[in-house]
């Protein structure tokens, strides 16, 4: 819409080669600056596809911080990054494309539940970084398609009531797995 918008141009019914008619009519005297680059199919296109995705992860971390009251622990992190990437290739309408590429990777080499849980992806390396997000998301992906989204939503509720990861995966998923490192061999099972 934005980019229809500063095509009509001059065509509008104001006549202003800069501002949409809108903006005209309320005498807006200059464009906003979020509105720069949308004169441009490629631009907007890009924003269409970007913009849903970045907006979809960092309210996922938002939502979560409320969720946890603050509170995040190290061992956290990896449900909170994974859950937040699941929610970009959702909103993103893309599956798995982020991390497709490393699934082989994954399926043959994947890093341990124990480092996973006490890495910090901002202190190693890109290609390393790159790895844990795409695992991350893989074992919240899996927790949420094979476990259900309301047992996901029981494990969440636990860890924030303050149950250890094992006794939330147990109230989560009763009959499933009864610990994170139930839940850890079958989803490896599931790459192949």
């Amino acid at each position: 819409g934005m980019y229809l918008m500063r095509q009509i141009g001059t065509r509008g019914v104001y006549a202003n080669p800069v501002l949409p008619d809108f903006m005209v009519f309320l005498n807006w005297k200059e464009l906003p600056w979020y509105w720069y680059g949308f004169d441009h199919f490629g631009f907007a296109l890009a924003m269409v596809v970007v913009v849903p995705g970045a907006l979809a992860f960092e309210m996922t971390r938002l939502i979560w911080d409320e969720f946890m009251n603050g509170n995040l622990s190290d061992q956290q992190r990896w449900v909170v990054e994974g859950l937040a990437v699941y929610e970009q290739s959702q909103a993103a309408d893309r599956g798995r494309e982020p991390y497709t590429l490393l699934l082989t990777t994954l399926s043959s080499a994947p890093i341990p539940l124990d480092q996973l849980e006490n890495m910090a992806p901002s202190t190693e390396n890109g290609y390393q970084d790159s790895l844990w997000y795409a695992e991350s998301e893989g074992l919240v992906r899996f927790m949420i398609e094979r476990g259900g989204r309301i047992g996901f939503g029981q494990f969440l509720t636990s860890i924030r009531d303050g149950r250890t990861f094992d006794d939330a995966v147990a109230a989560g998923y009763p009959g499933s797995w009864r610990t994170r490192g139930d839940v850890y061999p079958d989803w490896k099972r599931s790459l192949q």
